[in-house]
């Protein structure tokens, strides 16, 4: 459902269903399988935390982190969840405000910075 709940309200008073594509992780989950096809990684698996798609999430979050991922957990649609300390959690976010404009990591901060409500909506 929208995150928002006037919308998620509309949404369900117009008779929709909860759907996965409705889900406010829709996107994160194209993202996913399209990394997946991008790399020549099967797309069924994507989910499980040994798939290579989830090994290097892991291993970009805990460089980007400074430190380990203290445990794993599953999302409440299916997705890998993984646990770092607050302060791994703000190094993690200084990285992409500090990171080269150039480089990935920083084309996506700007992009975060010149369009909030794709993160954070619109209210």
């Amino acid at each position: 459902l929208p995150l928002d709940a006037e919308e998620a309200e509309a949404y369900l008073a117009a008779g929709e269903v909860r759907a996965r594509i409705t889900m406010n992780c829709s996107g994160k989950h194209t993202a996913m399988l399209a990394a997946c096809r991008a790399n020549g990684w099967p797309t069924g698996s994507y989910l499980d935390p040994g798939h290579p798609l989830q090994l290097l999430v892991r291993d970009c979050v805990e460089e980007a982190a400074g430190e380990e991922i203290s445990a794993l957990g599953i999302d409440g649609c299916g997705a890998p969840l993984m646990a770092l300390s607050l302060t791994g959690l703000a190094r993690a976010f200084r990285s992409f405000v500090l990171a080269d404009p150039s480089s990935a990591e920083g084309r996506v901060a700007a992009a975060m910075r010149a369009h909030p409500e794709y993160v954070a909506g619109t209210r």
